[in-house]
């Protein structure tokens, strides 16, 4: 058997356990389950939750553990900047991934660059992050999951049976395969009630497959759905969603940032912030953004030449 269809079938069944994992609403640990929490079980969990993070005024803030890190020299004050300017790069960079979709050279740069931010982002966020345990919103959220194991799992090793549960958590990325899958899919296309019970009342892992499976449906009917391969590459279909939706906003802007539609070349205007420029760029393929800039050394030149 070739490696890449084994690959493919390891793959697929996969998504076959974790697709009946989540309608069955727990996941097997020792001779017992830990139950995926309902809404019963989350309710508690908020209650201690509100309770404790209203009683947390001694803890340690975010902004002390800021300025800790920062004296100590495990923090500094441009790794902050760079960490908050991620998200914004990154969006950018998926929806320079989608638009460079059908030029396999150009896709496998951006595709690289991505991964590599994406890391990056990841590896400065734990830094950033590593006391978070200690502030308000850790503790709260500790004593929350504390509470809610008490009721998700029926043994007496709660601290284990937490950290094996939460190790085991499904990511939205499996979600996201999983809601596109054969298996799923002859039971979503049924168009009753899947799970047999009201939306309430749902697991958050069965409400995100029905979401994520709505999103693909409603995508798929619009006039402007992608290519077939875009839906099975999650960071391509984020950039599709991104650029459409600045696309949408792009259009209730003032006339100087106004992007014409089906533009093959947008161009930039001065008292524009750099928020706003890269969103702009990023409604270009490379060639077109080759080509302003061309445009824009060409037209330079020629007022050097004169001056």
């Amino acid at each position: 058997m070739d490696l890449k269809d084994y690959s493919h079938l390891v793959d697929e069944a996969r998504c076959e356990f974790l697709l009946y994992r989540i309608f069955s609403g727990k996941i097997e640990y020792n001779d017992r389950y830990i139950k995926d929490p309902d809404w019963r079980i989350k309710k508690l969990g908020a209650k201690i939750y509100y309770q404790t993070i209203t009683n947390c005024e001694d803890v340690t803030s975010e902004r002390d553990i800021y300025l800790f890190m920062v004296e100590t020299s495990q923090w500094s004050k441009a790794e902050q900047t760079k960490l908050d300017s991620f998200p914004r790069q990154i969006e950018n960079l998926k929806v320079a991934y989608y638009s460079s979709y059908q030029n396999p050279t150009q896709r496998k740069k951006n595709k690289q660059s991505l991964e590599t931010a994406k890391n990056d982002y990841q590896d400065l966020f734990l830094k950033r992050n590593i006391y978070k345990n200690l502030t308000a919103e850790g503790v709260a959220r500790g004593a929350m999951w504390f509470e809610m194991i008490h009721y998700m799992y029926k043994g007496t090793d709660y601290l284990k049976a937490l950290n094996y549960y939460q190790r085991n958590s499904i990511d939205e990325n499996d979600l996201r395969t999983i809601s596109q899958s054969g298996e799923w899919m002859s039971y979503y296309s049924s168009g009753k009630n899947i799970f047999g019970k009201p939306m309430f009342c749902l697991t958050d892992y069965q409400r995100k497959l029905i979401t994520w499976s709505n999103v693909y449906k409603n995508t798929r009917s619009s006039p402007d759905s992608p290519s077939e391969e875009i839906f099975h590459d999650h960071d391509a279909f984020d950039g599709y969603l991104i650029h459409q939706n600045r696309k949408d906003r792009t259009e209730k802007k003032d006339s100087a940032m106004k992007v014409p539609q089906n533009a093959s070349n947008v161009f930039m205007f001065t008292g524009i912030e750099q928020q706003d420029i890269d969103e702009i760029k990023s409604y270009n393929t490379p060639e077109a953004l080759e080509k302003i800039e061309k445009q824009f050394r060409d037209s330079n030149d020629q007022q050097q030449k004169q001056n």
